[in-house]
């Protein structure tokens, strides 16, 4: 498969118009064949060199390199270390932040959605100008611990619950990441990483809240992703597992 051929689609499935931080595309330029497709959270040395290993052509990530508020002014020696692990391997490296979070097919999102058993999907957790996450409702209620055990089992993950809302849950928001902003307008929220300066405004909307990882709750938009790249080129795809334990 021609690596351009994969750019291209991708730059047209992940089109989304919203302002991001990262400078989602193509970031780094290999070979100009893509015959392995590997797939990560987070442009790190360890993937790129998990990548090698698994002797990858192109890799997608949701973390790139490079972000627009923190273009680097220099070659440091950690940033000659990841761009010489990439040019050694001649592999392609491809960003997408914001339109993994938010795509509707297999963002990290909708992928949390369908996980959870939620109906009735709609747009949630605005950011930057646009919704990223969603919403929707259980089946049935459920008491707020038993619903953070569906989501430890369904993303086999320890759970950290923060009980700030009713004891009953059915109208479920799903932001992953660092969504913690999103605590609003639902029975619980479901993220990634829930920080200090969002608890008390937790409580005083009355949402419960379960902090999955960060990492774990986007792990689900690339591995999504990898899917279709399979269906779509006939290219194999690997997921390679750098966990963070946050």
């Amino acid at each position: 498969m021609r690596r351009d051929a994969l750019v291209a689609w991708l730059d047209k499935e992940l089109a989304f118009e919203v302002e991001d931080e990262s400078c989602n595309g193509l970031q780094y330029q290999g070979l100009h064949e893509a015959g392995r497709v590997g797939l990560a959270v987070d442009a790190c040395l360890e993937s790129f060199e998990l990548a090698a290993e698994k002797r990858c052509d192109f890799l997608m990530v949701h973390h790139g390199l490079f972000w627009k508020k923190h273009l680097p002014e220099r070659i440091d020696a950690l940033l000659k270390a990841r761009l010489d692990a990439l040019s050694e391997s001649g592999i392609s490296l491809y960003a997408a932040h914001l339109p993994l979070d938010a795509h509707p097919r297999y963002g990290n999102n909708a992928e949390l959605f369908r996980l959870l058993g939620l109906k009735g999907k709609k747009r949630f957790a605005e950011y930057g100008g646009a919704s990223i996450g969603f919403r929707g409702v259980l089946p049935r209620a459920l008491g707020v611990e038993e619903f953070a055990e569906r989501v430890s089992n369904a993303l086999e993950a320890d759970v950290r619950l923060l009980c700030c809302g009713p004891e009953k849950v059915r109208e479920i928001g799903v932001c992953s990441g660092g969504g913690g902003f999103a605590a609003r307008g639902v029975d619980c929220l479901v993220t990634g990483e829930f920080k200090h300066s969002d608890f008390h405004e937790a409580v005083e909307a009355g949402v419960n809240v379960v902090e999955a990882g960060h990492y774990v709750t986007e792990t689900l938009g690339v591995k999504a992703l990898g899917c279709a790249v399979k269906k779509k080129f006939g290219v194999e795809t690997i997921f390679l597992d750098a966990p963070t334990g946050l």
